[in-house]
């Protein structure tokens, strides 16, 4: 499976964020700590984590993990996701930052990382 991307797609474009994850969350399934790398619309990229959350668009679509619990379409509930975060400029630098905590401090998803 390809890499799983969460985006919020309310609110102004200065307050979108788009998470990304090397992790499957439908193996890991809900309620699971996981690495995540954030984009925000000014074009930096964080380290972080979230909680998996089993979400359901409506009974006619299956049930599904996401990276990120959901609620409100008030973007600060992103904000602290980031929040005390170093930036990184690049992609490229995030991803090695992001694939270091990986094997560091999740190495049960070593695996997951990109070779």
């Amino acid at each position: 499976m390809g890499p799983l991307w969460k985006r919020k797609k309310k609110g102004k474009e200065s307050e979108r964020y788009l998470f990304w994850t090397s992790v499957d969350t439908d193996k890991v399934g809900a309620n699971k700590q996981i690495p995540v790398i954030i984009s925000t619309a000014d074009g930096k990229f964080y380290i972080s984590s979230s909680t998996t959350a089993r979400k359901q668009k409506s009974s006619a679509y299956k049930p599904y993990v996401a990276i990120a619990p959901t609620g409100s379409s008030n973007s600060s509930q992103y904000k602290s996701y980031i929040a005390g975060k170093e930036p990184y400029n690049t992609l490229e630098d995030a991803y090695k930052a992001y694939a270091d905590v990986v094997k560091n401090d999740y190495s049960n998803y070593k695996d997951t990382l990109p070779r």
